[in-house]
């Protein structure tokens, strides 16, 4: 029933949110029910069961944004991908410092708390190194909370933009025989490619990657079909409010407040540092805010998806964020151990 529950009050948050006309409703208005769910002790929870379609749905989704022209734009993008690297770096030892100080954490649950990777894997290397695994899940959880609220709301406000829906998508109805054929294909090969080739977040990134190179290849143009597209958001959203369920509240109000304090001035910073290599490199500065915010791959993604900007430049940049994280992230905390060079 647990599942049961946490959906139907995503779905009620979600349609109040697309009823006001507020930026991202599905899945912003999800995450607010559930999350205000939580704080009332509800048990709430979204099992992957339910979670693992819809990272499939979002990566053949992320897919078909790509064009054949975008292998040649790679070396274009250097000088975003190096300012992501240099972001990166110095919000993660600022993370570090501040999760150490303040809540006192321990080395490996401040350490792997800052870092801005996937939560399942930071969780994950936490756990190895003998951290607080509870802590640094609901760290990341609320800074996925913060940024993906503050950026639909400040671009918004400066653009008016309304975020409501999916550039492309149509019904399922309208969908072609073959073009459903191409879209199962990219999700099964995706899938089961993504696994064997052992990739961060293979459910959406092999999907994602079959997807583009079917898109590539010009054998369709289809996108997933809106119902999906919906369907995606609602359980994305409510998955991260429910988090917030098994936690205590005094856990979450502290983590909310360090949360808050420290990816504030993270997204200042991100959206002034975006602006000035977009200036420099003739980027769209809202793609480059999106790729440099510490967020969740599929939280970014998804208002990538709904301001129908670069999503392969986006995407792109996030993938070098995983990537980056998952590779250099463990070997730096051990390094630094090695060395006995506590952390702050």
């Amino acid at each position: 029933m647990k599942p049961v529950l946490t959906l139907s009050i995503a779905a009620l948050g979600g349609g109040a949110f697309y009823l006001l006309h507020l930026p991202l409703p599905w899945m912003l208005g999800a995450m607010a029910a559930t999350a205000c769910g939580s704080l009332l002790k509800l048990n709430l929870s979204v099992p992957a069961k339910l979670r693992n379609p819809t990272m499939i749905v979002l990566g053949l989704m992320l897919g078909t944004g790509f064009t054949p022209e975008v292998p040649g734009r790679l070396l274009d993008w250097w000088p975003g991908l190096l300012a992501l690297t240099v972001y990166m770096t110095v919000a993660i030892w600022v993370g570090t410092l501040w999760y150490s100080r303040k809540l006192g954490c321990d080395a490996p649950t401040a350490y792997y708390a800052a870092v801005p990777g996937g939560l399942s894997e930071m969780v994950a290397m936490a756990m190895a190194e003998k951290g607080d695994e509870g802590l640094v899940s609901i760290l990341h959880t609320l800074r996925v909370m913060v940024v993906a609220a503050l950026v639909p709301w400040g671009i918004r406000l400066s653009q008016g933009l309304p975020l409501t829906g999916m550039p492309g998508s149509s019904s399922i109805l309208d969908l072609s025989i073959p073009d459903a054929g191409f879209l199962a294909l990219g999700a099964g090969l995706g899938a089961v490619a993504g696994k064997l080739l052992r990739l961060p977040a293979y459910l959406l990134v092999g999907p994602m990657l079959a997807s583009a190179i079917i898109s590539m290849a010009g054998l369709t143009g289809a996108h997933p079909p809106s119902e999906l597209i919906v369907i995606t958001q609602l359980v994305l959203g409510g998955a991260v409010g429910a988090r917030l369920a098994s936690v205590e509240l005094a856990v979450i109000k502290r983590g909310l407040w360090a949360s808050l304090v420290l990816t504030v001035p993270m997204v200042i910073v991100a959206a002034l540092l975006a602006w000035g290599i977009s200036e420099l490199a003739g980027f769209d500065h809202f793609a480059m805010l999106l790729s440099l915010m510490p967020g969740g791959l599929g939280e970014m993604t998804l208002i990538a998806l709904a301001m129908n900007i670069d999503v392969p430049f986006v995407v792109t940049h996030h993938m070098m964020r995983m990537t980056l994280v998952m590779l250099a992230a463990p070997l730096v905390f051990r390094w630094m151990r090695g060395r006995q060079r506590p952390l702050p």
